[in-house]
């Protein structure tokens, strides 16, 4: 089904982006507004990945657990 390959591939994206955006918090000095902004962009994603959940679950599809 094209759609579930669609969201499962949103879905994957929105979780690499959280491990890559939390890694590279912890690597360097940050400063708050630079803080903010990371914080933003996780809060957004966070958001977005469970929205692609709930409407997965709403229209049927389960994601494929993948190791990571």
């Amino acid at each position: 089904m094209i759609l579930k390959g669609i969201l499962e591939k949103e879905y994957r994206i929105k979780k690499e982006f959280e491990n890559e955006a939390y890694f590279r918090a912890f690597l360097g000095t940050m400063d708050e507004e630079q803080k903010k902004v990371l914080f933003k962009l996780i809060s957004d994603s966070e958001r977005h990945k469970l929205i692609l959940e709930n409407l997965a679950k709403e229209i049927g599809i389960k994601f494929e657990k993948r190791d990571e």
